[in-house]
């Protein structure tokens, strides 16, 4: 990280001259906080001076959040394809209490871009997956639980919409239906300009119309999209 940066971001209002030495005392105070995490499990965790900037130089154990994250999705996603469900759910379950929002807020090199996307759409798929199977399991309160946290993630996002109109067409809330729909429309006009897919509007005309309130109707609703195929079994 160049030295400039760190400046930058510990003090962004401060008028810097080259005899500060304000830099390196904060990177001395980091350096003792360091030491004293040696011998926490064995991982070594050092800063130094490297190109006019400074380098966190870490073991390879060294636990990463993220990191921790992307290698729950994988385990997740292995078990979609074994449909081993408890599994999948169980990694699921690991890696949305990792994610805490966006990766790296406030930095915007391209490499910080690409890695937040990546990030935020594992947490989506996540999110969507498990509100699916406790919606299938009569869970609606931890379904709602995950769409919203997954609305704040990506507020444009149709297949959430879905799931929460589903909820309420089950308990036979249909103005409910139709304000979640139309809280949709309003925000994929005003942030994409865009309108909702075919199969959202047919949605708010079926439950309309009284279906989606049996199991079995539910379960071949959700059997259409690209999650698991959940079971209450």
């Amino acid at each position: 990280m160049p030295k400039d940066r760190l400046r930058e971001v510990l003090w962004p209002h401060a008028t810097w001259s080259s005899e500060s030495s304000s830099l390196k005392v904060a990177v001395h105070a980091l350096r003792q906080v360091l030491a004293s995490q040696k011998g926490f499990s064995g991982q070594r965790l050092e800063v130094i001076y490297q190109d006019f900037g400074y380098l966190l130089r870490v073991d390879n154990d060294v636990w990463i959040d993220f990191c921790e994250f992307e290698s729950a999705v994988d385990r997740a996603r292995v078990a979609e394809l074994r449909g081993d469900v408890a599994g999948a759910v169980e990694a699921y379950d690991r890696a949305v209490a990792l994610y805490r929002g966006d990766f790296l807020i406030g930095e915007t090199a391209d490499w910080v871009t690409e890695q937040r996307e990546w990030l935020r759409g594992a947490a989506l798929r996540a999110r969507s997956c498990l509100a699916e199977y406790e919606l299938v399991r009569g869970n609606d309160g931890q379904a709602l639980h995950h769409c919203r946290a997954s609305l704040e993630i990506d507020p444009c996002r149709e297949e959430i919409y879905e799931i929460v109109m589903l909820i309420h067409a089950g308990r036979g809330e249909l103005i409910q239906v139709r304000r979640w729909y139309e809280l949709c429309v309003q925000r994929l006009r005003t942030l994409l300009d865009a309108s909702p897919s075919p199969a959202l509007t047919r949605l708010l005309d079926d439950a309309q119309c009284g279906r989606y309130r049996g199991e079995k109707e539910l379960s071949a609703r959700l059997g259409g999209g690209d999650g698991l195929a959940w079971s209450r079994d």
